[in-house]
């Protein structure tokens, strides 16, 4: 059965329930973005260092990932010195 059938006949997988979002497994909490993140306003540009990260891509079912990960190959355009920096923690 795929995806859409089971979100229209709320035959889920074991473990999931329906959120504003869709299917979830029960134990995720649905948050937004904001309560994750701290915005900033560093660039890859700024870094002292040439930049040696991975390139992340925000999916709808995903959440944050890898782009590579999402697409299989890079999608980045040459110059990503206007991409915004996410730092761990």
């Amino acid at each position: 059965m795929n995806r859409t059938k089971m979100i229209k006949s709320n035959n889920f997988p074991p473990g999931h329930r329906m959120t504003e979002l869709g299917p979830l497994p029960e134990e995720w909490e649905v948050v937004k973005g904001a309560d994750l993140f701290r915005k900033s306003s560093l660039r890859v540009k700024d870094l002292e260092q040439s930049f040696k990260g991975i390139i992340l891509s925000i999916t709808r079912y995903d959440g944050l990932i890898p782009q590579f990960k999402k697409f299989k190959k890079r999608v980045a355009g040459r110059d990503i010195s206007n991409y915004k920096v996410v730092l761990k923690g």
